[in-house]
């Protein structure tokens, strides 16, 4: 066999580039700002929403461009329309990021990106009938992926190793940043390039293709269908235990529900060249009994959202479990009853039903505010905190429960909406506690706390199960805060410790543990002899006073972070800890940092 010379290879990335410059420009782009990005220690959110702009526009010129090769697209619309048209829509997408004040908007941001990414499976076959050409066209696709990302993988691996043996056998300085580097390019020029220039070209001849991969059937017969079948199985069990119990699902198990969907609806795409072949007619018959099987799961999946849409309000996952189930009900009802039906159609309504509930009164942001703002509303009107359409103080206690729910309202609104939205229901300015939230994903009961402090309702973690549950917290040390060695001659670094009551130390190596017993403290077991070092009861206590909602915190204050006893100096540079039960103190705690000896 003749193995392609290098001109070839010169050749072929040549033409890549001439037929989709635009995704190679875009993707070229986001490599050299994650190389700039990499030396940053203080990453500004701006620059990662410009990162996720430039990763969305690849498929998006991508999909473009394919467009502009077919009609009636390339007899319409000049040529030199479709890159400004990718880069004004990418435009848009990064002003309304930046728009987007929510600490939280990475669900905003893969509304934009679905469809994006789907769009390419059919952005060829717009007014075309070659629903065999698709097929095989998304095949080679599925394909050139996979392929590309194992050249992808030994690329960066066989790379890493040169640089590796320049390092450590010849001298040569490569810093880690070097490797980071490496695979920024791997991902997002090697791996575009590679699978751009695999592309189909011709498809007539994807239509006229007759075959069928083997692999491919032996992949959804042997694989795919005994797994649907069996997660069907014990979905109908659960449906029967819930008609006996009548006790209604958890939220996971509405994602199983969807997810054994969609794989029966991946299993009946993969399926399709070979539905009317000779000796295959159990397929179409399969494909139907699935479709039909599916719809009273689909039906309870919908039940229980609106059971717990009418407790807590409709979020953004509720929503989109939703519009998931009815798109799919809508699926399998095609399915069912057209003969024979156009799977170009599960891509094309996806993308749409995508494309639609991303913005506008309907779309799942603006539905899931005004649900939790209706909801907020109710709570504050049921315990006589609303008069005059404002929120007032409390005139009597709020129970716990009430409590945990305003909470988990204001947490959920402030980190998937921003509490901003929320001011015309205040007569008290919200910005101070919408300024807590800037640069803090995940972190929203500080923000929270100040928004309830003057309605006199004190705060509720979401986690809490009881009145007496204690707190959850996850701290980290302030970035770069010097630590006072002065008198110590050892020093130790931990990545972890945990917790437990004390056990004898291992006979060889260093060990750090946290004990727990009439007090909570630190023991250094050095080759089999353990040495009890400081209490941590005072240290949590100052944190707990200085962060009374416990949580996620940042740039804790060194200080804070810091114990001494007994010989030894603890600078902790995380500190993590939970309740057991119902109990106040931590029960749990684990963490990382320096530990000092006086004594070597």
């Amino acid at each position: 066999m003749k193995l392609p010379s290098v001109r070839y290879l010169i050749d072929n990335a040549a033409q890549a580039f001439l037929r989709f410059p635009y995704p190679l420009v875009v993707a070229a782009s986001a490599c050299l700002l994650l190389w700039w990005l990499v030396g940053q220690h203080d990453l500004d959110l701006a620059w990662l929403k410009l990162l996720l702009t430039l990763s969305l526009g690849v498929p998006l010129t991508f999909s473009l461009t394919l467009m502009k090769e077919r009609p009636p697209f390339a007899k319409r619309v000049p040529s030199i329309v479709y890159g400004p048209l990718g880069f004004l829509l990418m435009g848009v997408l990064l002003v309304t990021l930046y728009r987007h004040h929510a600490p939280n908007f990475s669900i905003y941001y893969f509304q934009w990106l679905v469809p994006s990414v789907v769009l390419v499976s059919f952005a060829a076959y717009f007014g075309y009938g070659e629903t065999n050409g698709f097929w095989h066209f998304n095949e080679r696709l599925v394909t050139r992926v996979l392929l590309s990302g194992l050249y992808t993988l030994v690329f960066f691996a066989g790379v890493s190793v040169v640089l590796l043996f320049l390092d450590k056998l010849l001298g040569v300085e490569i810093k880690p940043e070097a490797y980071a580097r490496l695979w920024i390019f791997a991902a997002y020029v090697f791996l575009p390039w590679h699978f751009l220039a695999g592309v189909p070209r011709d498809f007539g001849e994807l239509e006229r293709d007759g075959s069928y991969p083997k692999a491919v059937k032996v992949f959804a017969q042997y694989l795919l269908v005994p797994l649907a079948t069996v997660y069907f199985a014990i979905l109908y069990a659960y449906l029967g235990k819930i008609l006996i119990t009548q006790q209604w699902p958890s939220g996971w198990v509405a994602w199983l529900t969807t997810s054994a969907s969609i794989l029966g609806l991946v299993t009946l795409l993969l399926f399709f060249p070979a539905r009317d072949r000779e000796g295959e007619s159990w397929i179409a018959k399969y494909s139907k009994g699935f479709c039909i099987s599916a719809l009273p799961l689909l039906g309870m999946l919908l039940v229980s959202i609106y059971k717990r849409t009418d407790q807590y309000g409709l979020t953004e996952r509720r929503y989109f479990l939703v519009v998931l189930a009815l798109w799919l009900v809508g699926m399998f009802l095609y399915f069912i009853f057209s003969k024979p039906p156009d799977i170009r159609w599960v891509p094309a309504t996806f993308c749409a039903v995508a494309a639609l509930t991303s913005s506008g009164p309907w779309g799942a942001d603006d539905v899931s505010f005004r649900s939790q703002r209706a909801r907020l509303m109710g709570l504050l009107e049921k315990n006589g905190m609303w008069v005059a359409g404002k929120a007032v103080k409390a005139g009597k206690e709020v129970s716990w429960e009430d409590r945990k729910q305003i909470s988990a309202c204001l947490d959920y609104v402030g980190e998937y909406h921003g509490l901003m939205r929320l001011q015309p229901l205040f007569r008290e300015d919200l910005r101070p506690a919408a300024d807590k939230l800037k640069g803090h994903y995940g972190n929203t009961s500080d923000a929270t706390v100040k928004v309830m402090g003057p309605l006199g309702v004190e705060y509720v973690a979401a986690r809490a199960a009881s009145p007496g549950d204690g707190k959850h917290f996850s701290y980290k040390v302030k970035r770069g805060e010097p630590l006072d060695v002065e008198g110590y001659a050892t020093v130790y670094r931990f990545d972890y410790f945990y917790g437990g009551t004390f056990q004898p130390c291992p006979t060889k190596g260093n060990q750090v543990t946290v004990v727990s017993g009439s007090t909570t403290a630190i023991r250094l077991c050095r080759e089999g002899a353990g040495q009890l070092g400081p209490p941590l009861d005072d240290m949590l206590r100052r944190l707990a006073k200085k962060y009374p909602t416990g949580g996620s915190q940042e740039d804790v204050p060194q200080e804070l972070m810091t114990t001494e006893g007994n010989g030894m100096k603890v600078c902790f540079q995380s500190l993590n800890g939970g309740p057991k039960g119902k109990e106040k103190s931590p029960a749990t705690i684990d963490g990382s940092g320096i530990l000092l000896l006086k004594r070597r």
